[in-house]
């Protein structure tokens, strides 16, 4: 009764501090409500948030055939998996020490509506899993995805702009440590007419090229061999005027009692026309990451330290980017914090571009959940004395977040936010954020609301 007590005073606190009308304006534009349906073979979901709503139908075979499995699902749905490697081949330029190397293979996978999925436009996913239960040491799985991806939002609005996509998957393993995956991924994507012509453009993506579809294709193989893991993986992308371009993908991964090591690198000789209409490539990428850990004991409770260092290595057109970063986590109960820091160096200027600290210390009891988080961003001025000796100061940022979060109690749950931004030295933001959840389940229907308000003082 106390924690219902406290999310009514914190929202009526809101309420008389900001004033009625901005109140009433954050709940309806911040007012999202889901709802879910479960039956045997068919599930049904719908979200909505102020004027976008989102739905999804899903039905299974699941449990009824030993050997295989039928899905369908039919909605607003994001889908990623393979698809995410033909929209964005690169490796992401994160350079978070903690990071480490995507060694999984997977096809085509989508998710049922949320609030990623209120702008997504209908799609029609079709799954043929062929898994089964299988006697073990050897197993052998199988999945093939079908998915067909509409331009508009509205249902059976078919047009030359949709998008068709096919994806299969074999796995085969010996045993828990050993096994081989090896997936594809492949479809037909639109694109728009390019009106914009340069003559002073170094990439031919910027002459002129009608509306259209274009052939992008993904293949990817994994080795699992105990501790090591690799992945190896091609693209190919047709461009408006015909060719083919290629990228080249590899990453690799250790792990050895505490130590883990992994190292990832991406190619492409040549710009490509990726699925989502978006020209990158012509670099060469390189992540590395080393990470430890410490285990030790705490008045008889584990008290686990893991160190991590990392690097990113980028060459573009002859353009270089150095990333290095080092960071420290440590737990402890409920308590759990983490700092790391990193610095970007342009070899060319033979300056550091930018250096980035960030921290945060997180609790979790039995009446309140909270965390403290705080971020320190410098960028130099590009600006060098007459002497070329030293670098003008240039911009430093700094942010600080509270987040306080009463657990759920009776089906409801509350959390709020205070965040401070500076920028050289002058007050930037100074922000509040609340939100509260409710949900309620009744046998096969689940019923839930989320109402959340941010303002500026």
């Amino acid at each position: 009764m106390k924690k219902i007590w406290l999310i009514a005073l914190f929202f009526n606190t809101l309420f008389a501090a900001f004033g009625e009308a901005d109140f009433k304006e954050q709940l309806s534009k911040n007012f999202l409500y889901y709802g879910t349906v479960t039956l045997p073979f068919v599930k049904a979901a719908y979200v909505g948030k102020a004027d976008k709503q989102a739905f999804n139908i899903l039905a299974s075979t699941q449990n009824t055939f030993d050997s295989f499995c039928i899905k369908t699902q039919t909605g607003n749905l994001a889908a990623a998996g393979a698809l995410s490697k033909l929209n964005n081949p690169l490796l992401s330029a994160s350079s978070s020490p903690f990071s480490t190397a995507q060694t999984t293979v997977n096809g085509i996978t989508v998710s049922s509506p949320g609030t990623s999925s209120l702008s997504k436009p209908v799609s029609y996913f079709l799954q043929f899993d062929f898994s089964g239960k299988q006697k073990k040491p050897f197993t052998l799985k199988g999945l093939a995805n079908l998915i067909y991806i509409q331009n508009k939002t509205n249902y059976f609005s078919f047009s030359d702009k949709d998008s068709f996509a096919f994806s299969s998957l074999l796995k085969a393993a010996a045993n828990k440590k050993s096994s081989f995956s090896l997936s594809t991924a492949l479809g037909l994507f639109p694109y728009e007419e390019n009106y914009s012509s340069s003559w002073f453009s170094k990439s031919y993506f910027d002459n002129f090229y009608y509306e259209g579809k274009h052939y992008c294709q993904n293949v990817q193989g994994n080795l699992s061999l105990g501790s090591f893991n690799t992945l190896l993986s091609a693209s190919v992308f047709e461009s408006p005027f015909g060719t083919y371009d290629w990228t080249f993908r590899n990453e690799n991964k250790f792990s050895r009692n505490n130590l883990n090591l992994s190292l990832s690198q991406f190619y492409s000789p040549t710009q490509v026309f990726t699925s989502s209409q978006k020209v990158s490539g012509n670099l060469y990428q390189a992540k590395t990451s080393v990470q430890y850990s410490f285990i030790s004991l705490l008045n008889e409770k584990l008290f686990i330290t893991k160190t991590a260092t990392g690097l990113y290595y980028s060459n573009k057109a002859d353009e270089k980017d150095i990333k290095a970063s080092v960071g420290i986590k440590c737990s402890y109960q409920k308590t759990s914090g983490y700092l790391t820091g990193t610095i970007s160096f342009s070899p060319e200027e033979n300056i550091f571009s930018s250096l980035n600290i960030q921290t945060k210390i997180s609790t979790s009891g039995k009446k309140i959940k909270t965390s403290l988080s705080g971020n320190l961003s410098v960028t130099p001025s590009q600006e060098k004395s007459p002497l070329n000796a030293a670098v003008f100061p240039g911009t430093t940022t700094e942010k600080i977040t509270l987040v306080i979060g009463i657990p759920k109690v009776a089906n409801l749950s509350a959390t709020t936010s205070l965040t401070f931004s500076q920028k050289n030295g002058e007050m930037t933001n100074r922000k509040v954020t609340a939100a509260i959840s409710a949900k309620l389940t009744y046998k096969m229907i689940n019923l839930g609301c989320k109402v959340s308000a941010n303002f500026s003082f």
